[in-house]
């Protein structure tokens, strides 16, 4: 699995969900216990405003959840997964991505505080 793409052109916003990392948790035994997912989502939206050092709308948001042992690691990521990827979106490919939002960025940063 590598880093997936999104863009919603709607609201002018492009998504990179980074590959997520799986923790199988284990007792002294060796037994499952249980799941750790982990992943992060960068955000670039042609509206956010920077003021100061601080961005209005999120640019980053880290995700992650406990799964419970009776679930396979392809379920796991599966539903976690579906969980985190941006709703209303398409699917890009990395090149669309960089092009999109090495547009976006600068909008960003042009924009002022009304």
């Amino acid at each position: 699995m590598v880093n997936k793409y999104f863009h919603d052109s709607q609201n002018k916003t492009v998504y990179r969900v980074d590959e997520p990392s799986i923790i199988e948790n284990r007792d002294r035994r060796g037994r499952r216990r249980s799941w750790y997912t982990h992943t992060e989502v960068h955000i670039t939206r042609a509206d956010n405003v920077l003021t100061g050092s601080e961005w209005k709308y999120r640019v980053f948001e880290p995700r992650h959840e406990y799964f419970d042992r009776k679930y396979s690691k392809e379920d796991v990521i599966e539903y976690f997964m579906s969980r985190v990827y941006p709703q209303d979106c398409v699917e890009i490919s990395f090149e669309e991505y960089e092009l999109l939002q090495r547009q976006y960025e600068p909008d960003a940063r042009n924009n002022h505080l009304a």
